[in-house]
């Protein structure tokens, strides 16, 4: 299965000069139509407005949908299915992580300009959100509405800022609220409830249900933010790069040539090669040492990334209501 793949792989990125395009993921339609949400943030004047597109191979590759970063790490993707991460931690994940230079420049500015903090004691990873304050769609749907909580898409949500609401009686959605709301409900629960009311906001202005939605993209001052190349040089480096950080000479157990091999086989979702968060499973017991278990070098790691997204693509079929692959071998 493992050669399969990797032949596939080969292939692949025969046909595209990035690795990135290779990793472009479909989204399961199960004939239902759906959309990607373009999410539009201006900065002079700030606005925020919302367009959609409906979904298919090529606008997956327009947006650059390669799915989200793990769920135990921070998330930084710019293209993505959960609304939430883009309204918290991807920005400031992105300011941190990405090189100087005019995306990180411009993200530092779209930071500083809609991000609310809600102070040093709360969870670093979801302490900063968006002010949507700051955005007249905002403050106009909540002052339409009988309730200004009316607007959030989640019910469970929705009652607990309902709840809080009518309990301090502070401006909703203010600093003070959220600092509240973090109190009452953990850090976490604040970008929950961001997300949800964008959610809420773009259900009633494009007339689209929840489940309509299959994607949500970035666009800063009419610019779509993930085809920046900066962007895409990224994503390279956190996909491929960062696996061979401190790899070491071996023999690779995909193609049997002697190069820096990894170990890091956490980025495949299709191809589980054997537990790596259990030290009991590695190499004489050593956490240091499942690269001896199963070592790839870089060739063989992009041809079996890449292979592994067109069988996950291209190759599934249903056998007795089961999902299964048809993987050839060459």
């Amino acid at each position: 299965m493992i050669e399969g793949i990797r032949t596939i792989g080969e292939v692949v990125l025969q046909r595209n000069d990035c690795i990135v395009d290779a990793l472009v993921q479909e989204i399961d339609i199960q004939n239902q139509k759906k959309y990607a949400v373009f999410i539009e943030v201006c900065l002079d004047p700030i606005k925020l407005s919302f367009d959609i597109k409906e979904i298919g191979i090529n606008l997956c590759n327009d947006i650059l949908w390669v799915g989200n970063s793990p769920r135990n790490k921070p998330q930084d993707r710019l293209t993505t299915d959960t609304v939430t991460y883009l309204t918290s931690q991807t920005i400031p994940n992105l300011c941190q992580n990405l090189p100087p230079g005019e995306l990180r420049s411009e993200l530092e500015t779209l930071k500083q300009t809609i991000y609310l903090d809600l102070g040093g004691k709360y969870n670093k990873r979801y302490r900063l959100v968006w002010d949507l304050l700051k955005f007249n769609v905002v403050t106009r749907a909540i002052n339409n509405s009988r309730k200004p909580t009316e607007i959030i898409e989640n019910k469970g949500v929705r009652q607990k800022a309902e709840t809080l609401y009518n309990k301090q009686g502070s401006q909703f959605l203010s600093g003070s609220f959220l600092q509240e709301y973090a109190c009452q409900y953990s850090t976490k629960e604040v970008p929950r409830l961001i997300g949800s009311l964008i959610e809420g906001l773009v259900s009633k202005q494009l007339k689209l249900k929840k489940q309509e939605i299959g994607l949500y993209t970035l666009k800063l001052n009419e610019k779509l933010l993930c085809k920046h190349a900066d962007y895409i040089d990224y994503l390279e480096k956190s996909l491929v790069s960062e696996a061979f950080e401190g790899a070491s000479e071996g023999v690779c157990h995909t193609c049997g040539s002697k190069k820096r091999v990894t170990g890091d086989t956490t980025r495949f979702r299709l191809m589980k090669f054997y537990i790596t968060d259990k030290p009991g499973f590695a190499c004489k017991l050593n956490q240091n040492n499942f690269v001896r278990n199963f070592g790839i070098c870089c060739n063989c790691y992009r041809q079996l990334l890449a292979g592994e997204c067109f069988v996950e693509n291209q190759l599934r079929t249903q056998m007795a209501s089961r999902s299964v692959y048809v993987i050839p071998e060459f």
